[in-house]
């Protein structure tokens, strides 16, 4: 189990890896464009999400992840925990990519530069927010956004609603 600011997660447990560890091998690995296909949103679910959250708040950087094909932005690398955590809004948003690419950042922020590299540096917020949405709904009302009520919103995703 891990605890983040008094909230546990559980973790995944031994046994044949999952969907989600397949997923995270490949892109670990720098395969994931040849295994999935580069602009497919993986086959996730609701109760892929437990799994997501494991990887969530790790920070070490993926060879290959999935593509937003509508995106004109060249991403060339991103962490594992904020891929997990895009992984996990695009499943709530019923199974496709929830913005252009896998940033979430602080709205407030007036420089891009700044805002990806609080995506990177400081995922410690988009983190807490997931989780705390994952323990009050347990995925039951994917219609409540995990980062309502925060400064945070995803690039190139749709605009959050007003208030922080």
């Amino acid at each position: 189990m891990v605890v983040l600011a008094g909230l546990a997660v559980v973790t995944a447990s031994a046994g044949e890896p999952s969907s989600v560890e397949n997923i995270f091998g490949a892109m670990r690995a720098g395969t994931y464009s040849e295994k999935y296909g580069p602009y497919t949103f993986p086959q996730l679910g609701t109760n892929d999400i437990p799994k997501l959250l494991v990887h969530a708040g790790n920070t070490n950087i993926l060879k290959s992840f999935p593509i937003n094909g509508v995106s004109s932005i060249g991403r060339m690398m991103t962490s594992e925990g904020m891929t997990a955590l895009w992984l996990i809004e695009g499943v709530r948003m019923g199974g496709m990519f929830p913005s252009l690419i896998p940033v979430c950042y602080d709205r407030d922020k007036k420089v891009l530069h700044d805002a990806l590299f609080y995506a990177e540096a400081n995922p410690d917020a988009v983190y807490k927010a997931y989780l705390l949405w994952w323990e009050k709904t347990k995925g039951q009302k994917n219609e409540i956004d995990p980062l309502n009520g925060t400064a945070l919103t995803w690039f190139g995703g749709r605009m959050p609603k007003e208030g922080k």
